[in-house]
């Protein structure tokens, strides 16, 4: 690929529509820092749901 169709394949992230929602996901980002997930509290989240997840502690 040439540097004009490296160009031409990102331009997309250059709209005003993208333009907005990056800087809506970095506000998310620093609104909503990571932190350690807590699989069997997921996992009893999704089985009240109706989604079942069963949990294999010996991959984990």
């Amino acid at each position: 690929m040439n540097a004009n169709e490296d160009l031409q394949a990102d331009a997309w992230l250059y709209t005003p529509e993208m333009r907005e929602r990056l800087a809506q996901a970095d506000t998310w980002m620093k609104s909503n820092p990571p932190r350690e997930s807590d699989l069997e509290q997921l996992a009893a989240k999704l089985d009240a749901a109706g989604m079942i997840l069963k949990l294999d502690h010996q991959s984990c």
